[in-house]
């Protein structure tokens, strides 16, 4: 038995994409099919016009900042 949470399928080719997936349900295993990728693993994903990808965790970043307070426009004497 093997437990997975997240997993990512990818291609330029939708149809060896939904190929794959019939052929993991063969196997009876719970699939969610969510869309495009928008985030995996805390990892914001955006793709451009131009099909590259752009990852970003700029979010996890400032949240961090924002627990310890940490403050950009701090004046020192």
């Amino acid at each position: 038995m093997f437990y997975v949470d997240d997993g990512l399928i990818s291609s330029n080719n939708p149809a060896q994409i939904k190929q794959f997936i019939e052929e993991l349900k063969k196997y009876k295993l719970k699939l969610e099919e969510i869309g495009n990728l928008q985030e995996y693993l805390g990892v914001k994903v955006e793709q451009q016009d131009n099909k590259s990808w752009t990852l970003t965790q700029n979010h996890l970043i400032q949240n961090i900042l924002d627990q310890v307070e940490f403050k950009t426009n701090t004046k020192t004497n």
